[in-house]
């Protein structure tokens, strides 16, 4: 149920004889699916059922009486299945849900007259956004929200519920271990990473990341997934082989985000000579969740560039070991180097590792009953800002989002030998 009525669907019936579509609007109200089902079965289990806000062809109905018989009216185009319906429901808009009632009702009982306030209520005309209030929209063109409009995407104009969101836990996202349940896993960088985000014209954009891959594989977001087993370590080689160039955070004219003003991997004594565009990106992995010894921890002092030229002041070895002395869990790995995970983290460097026991084994004949691929799912959920050709987006800047609060409204004073231009700082938000 929602904010002011039930969801509504909309079905489209084919007629094969006639190789026409016809449409019809069911009101269900207090009926069991067996009764549903008698009436509708014909009809409803060819459907295919849509979530829909697009009012030039939609009109809802939405009945909140839960005692009086059904009705239909031949005159609307929405249906809402019964629960025997088995045909498939697509969520394609989120923008908008109509909940008006049908005017014309077919049958009438008793129990009308008592229900009566119930229906009224229900008759209103409304529309409203997920998230508000239920205010009218009067509006038929799209809303921009683009904090900085032209120049980062607009989140309101891009398309909703039209890609497949990747499941983790699906076997073919899964790294494979040696027989001695081993592996090498790649720090990598890609410029093909597809989000869903298009241009203003709905050309598909890429995304440039950096991620996580078997070694000589695929470099994604989220990094594959390890699936382990409690009590049996695993050894994973993490190498760093991302490219010796500019970091792919930049502000809005092309700057890097990183803040050197950090205390951080390359401001160390001993450190401070060294930089990213002429020694790479520091990085060095840590196991969020998992239950390992201190010197496969991923302390941030640990970090090592691409090929291991410079290693952190307490870097250990190129091999870590995980033991898994641990019950099942749903850990998840990501980059931790000193100063810069945060920006590490949001340009892709994460990803699960599950670990499974005799309880939670993954399998269908688990002792729990728990559900299994493809039942079961692992998503990863970052907040990100993009520019408007599809590149990751990072505020450090003045004019940029946040900026004015975390830095002017603060009265932050950023010297100007260490912040050229009010930038970048990593204050410019909330870290």
């Amino acid at each position: 149920k929602t904010p002011t009525g039930f969801l509504r669907f909309r079905s489209l019936t084919r007629k094969k004889e006639h190789g026409e579509s016809s449409s019809h609007e069911v009101e269900v109200k207090g009926r069991t699916s067996s009764e549903s089902s008698s009436s509708e079965e014909s009809s409803t289990n060819s459907h295919q059922s849509t979530f829909s806000s697009d009012k030039s062809t939609t009109s809802g109905s939405a009945s909140t009486s839960s005692e009086s018989s059904s009705s239909t009216s031949d005159s609307t185009s929405d249906t809402k299945p019964s629960s025997s319906d088995d045909s498939s429901v697509d969520v394609s808009d989120s923008k908008d849900l109509d909940s008006n009632d049908s005017s014309d009702k077919s049958s009438s009982t008793e129990d009308e007259s008592s229900d009566s306030d119930d229906s009224a209520e229900s008759d209103s005309d409304e529309s409203f956004e997920i998230g508000d209030s239920g205010d009218e929209d009067t509006s038929s063109e799209p809303k921009g929200c683009s904090i900085l409009p032209g120049e980062l995407i607009d989140p309101c104009n891009q398309p909703v519920f039209k890609n497949l969101v990747p499941n983790a836990v699906d076997p073919a996202f899964i790294y494979e271990f040696d027989e001695n349940n081993k592996i090498a896993v790649e720090h990598c960088k890609s410029d093909s990473h597809v989000t869903g985000l298009v241009d203003e014209n709905g050309n598909e954009l890429t995304t440039t990341i950096y991620g996580y891959g078997a070694k000589g594989g695929v470099c994604t977001w989220p990094g594959m997934t390890f699936e382990t087993q409690s009590g049996e370590p695993v050894y994973v080689t993490w190498e760093n082989n991302l490219p010796i160039e500019p970091y792919i955070l930049t502000s809005r004219d092309g700057v890097s985000v990183v803040d050197t003003s950090f205390h951080w991997a390359y401001s160390i004594e001993g450190y401070d000579t060294y930089s990213i565009d002429d020694n790479g990106v520091p990085v060095v992995p840590h196991l969020h969740g998992g239950h390992d010894d201190s010197e496969f921890d991923g302390n941030p002092e640990f970090f090592f560039s691409p090929n291991w030229e410079i290693r952190g002041p307490q870097w250990q070895q190129k091999e870590f070991v995980y033991d898994n002395s641990q019950p099942a869990a749903t850990n998840w790995y990501h980059d931790h180097a000193l100063g810069i995970t945060r920006l590490n983290v949001y340009a892709g460097m994460a990803g699960f590792f599950l670990v499974r026991d005799d309880q939670d084994t993954g399998k269908p004949d688990n002792p729990l009953g728990l559900p299994v691929f493809p039942y079961e799912a692992a998503f990863a959920i970052q907040d990100r800002m993009f520019k408007a050709d599809g590149s990751l987006f990072y505020p450090a800047f003045p004019g940029d989002p946040f900026y004015e609060g975390f830095i002017v409204e603060e009265g932050a004073e950023l010297p100007e030998d260490q912040f050229p231009n009010g930038g970048a700082t990593a204050l410019a938000v909330s870290t």
